[in-house]
């Protein structure tokens, strides 16, 4: 189900990459210099990613929590920086520097020896320093613009939480993720609008989807991607310099 998954997200990627070289060889005629920087903040909705119909089981009497399809998702926050660059009419690119949460729920199949276990539900909240970088194609009028961007991004593990869910009966498990960078893509849409020579504003919304693991895959609940999904409702300001 991993190797389905990233397969689509690369010819994903692929072609929105040839559709910017397609535009990019039409435009080379217009040339331009525009640059923006700016800061951006969002609401997000993230969770492991999962393609099947799923619940967690309780167990446990003793525990009140129990986890559905329906509450898998989680809700949070995002903030950081952002610059753009256009030398052509329609094809420019997106750089940013975000704080981000990511995570989700899923299940312990491995104590922390190796041994195998029952299926301990456990939250995992993650925090990251993200890095997208994404080629932005926009249509319009001067200062109406409508905005599709995607590409790929890198992020860093800096911060985590392990809330065991059910009773352990005296058994240890992880507390903090195997794997501390992620790699995936973002693709996305949004409208700008210019205001004055030198303010621009922009509304959007972003799907962010990790192709690297969380956990090693023996660890964990397979029928769970330990992936990091999230979308974002997104709100741009810029400075054109």
């Amino acid at each position: 189900m991993h190797t389905k998954h990233q397969k689509y997200s690369v010819l994903v990627l692929a072609f929105f990459l040839i559709s910017i070289q397609s535009f990019s060889q039409r435009n080379d005629s217009v040339q331009l210099k525009e640059n923006y920087l700016g800061f951006n903040v969002a609401g997000n909705i993230y969770s492991t990613f999962t393609d099947t119909d799923f619940f967690f089981e309780n167990r446990d009497q003793n525990f009140d929590t129990i986890i559905t399809q329906e509450d898998f998702y989680r809700y949070s926050y995002a903030f950081g920086l952002s610059y753009k660059n256009f030398k052509e009419k329609l094809v420019g690119i997106n750089l940013e520097l975000n704080y981000i949460k990511k995570g989700g729920y899923n299940e312990f199949h491995e104590d922390i020896n190796g041994n195998d276990s029952l299926a301990i539900m456990f939250q995992h909240d993650l925090e990251y320093i993200e890095l997208p970088f994404m080629m932005n194609l926009r249509f319009g009028w001067k200062r109406l613009k409508l905005n599709f961007y995607g590409g790929p991004h890198v992020a860093w593990l800096i911060g985590q939480e392990i809330t065991i869910l059910e009773n352990t009966f005296g058994r240890q498990y992880k507390d903090k993720a195997d794997f501390n960078f992620e790699f995936g893509v973002n693709g996305g849409g949004g409208i700008s609008y210019q205001i004055g020579k030198h303010h621009m504003i922009e509304l959007g919304v972003r799907y962010s989807h990790g192709i690297t693991n969380v956990f090693k895959f023996e660890t964990i609940n397979s029928a769970v991607f330990n992936q990091n999904q999230a979308i974002s409702a997104r709100a741009h300001y810029y400075y054109r310099f």
